[in-house]
């Protein structure tokens, strides 16, 4: 045996050392990560995907897991959010606002950019205070300018705070692009 294969033979015993060193000290992450994935599955796909409080039982086990797992927080504010627009009352609907709050939050908190917890977060704000809304969503429009969904959402929230000439100047960027004739719809209903 040669000196080089000896050296080969010993880096090579190394590095697969370290290999199964970093894969057993990574395996506890990848088993919470895959448990808070299975809760996350039964709570898009199983049979509690159409129980909003069997959703956020679910999503509380998970964030107890993993709270990490940003997508499913995102869904269940979603889910939450949207369920509190099924009749059910004024105390459901205030636990409900409660839930969408703090999974958004939660979310945010993981993943200070994800779309569908940002636009969540503005309309929350809107309907509690649009200006602070408007200020929130602003910085999102800077951030992702080039998006035509960001200067319509901006418009629409321009004219929740009753300000529809800025609305309507903030609506003129994107002219010809998607969400412009929604959106000026939205703001012709608002103004009537």
């Amino acid at each position: 045996m040669t000196r080089n294969s000896a050296r080969r033979r010993a880096f090579a015993a190394v590095l697969g050392a370290l290999a199964a060193g970093v894969a057993i000290w990574w395996l506890p992450r990848c088993v919470t990560a895959e448990r808070a994935c299975l809760l996350y599955k039964e709570a898009c796909h199983g049979p509690s995907s159409n129980d909003v409080s069997r959703v956020l039982l679910l999503a509380e086990r998970a964030y107890a897991i993993d709270p990490e797992q940003y997508h499913f927080w995102a869904t269940a504010a979603d889910d939450a959010w949207s369920a509190r627009f099924v009749p059910g009352g004024a105390a459901r609907d205030a636990d409900l606002r409660d839930s969408a709050g703090r999974w958004c939050g939660r979310t945010l908190d993981a993943n200070p950019w994800h779309p569908k917890a940002r636009v969540m977060r503005a309309a929350m704000l809107a309907e509690t205070d649009p200006g602070e809304a408007v200020r929130y969503w602003r910085r999102c429009v800077d951030w992702q300018y080039w998006e035509p969904f960001n200067h319509a959402f901006l418009a629409e929230l321009h004219g929740r705070c009753g300000d529809f000439a800025l609305a309507s100047n903030t609506l003129e960027r994107i002219r010809g692009m998607p969400y412009y004739e929604a959106t000026r719809g939205i703001l012709e209903r608002m103004q009537k």
